[in-house]
């Protein structure tokens, strides 16, 4: 599917599975673009576009980067339980 996520000024189209997945994808790219302003507190994810809609997801950053850190944790702890067998 196809999301137009916005954090402050910054704007990123994703195709992915789910409006999660998209805001981690726009967090990664925001991070590698080295934008300078300030983080954002929450992200705005709409299928219909970059301007403001009554059904926009607001998904806030901070559950990104939890997200985020819960999904290094989970390969970490995988290789591990590999490395057991």
């Amino acid at each position: 599917m196809k999301y137009y996520v916005k954090m402050g000024n910054y704007q990123h189209l994703v195709h992915t599975g789910n409006p999660y997945a998209a805001c981690v994808k726009t967090f990664q790219k925001f991070i590698l673009d080295g934008d300078k302003q300030s983080l954002p507190t929450f992200f705005s994810v709409s299928q219909k576009g970059f301007t403001e809609h009554d059904d926009d997801e607001i998904i806030g950053t901070d559950m990104i980067i939890k997200l985020m850190q819960m999904s290094n944790l989970a390969k970490k702890q995988l290789k591990k339980l590999a490395k057991k067998d």
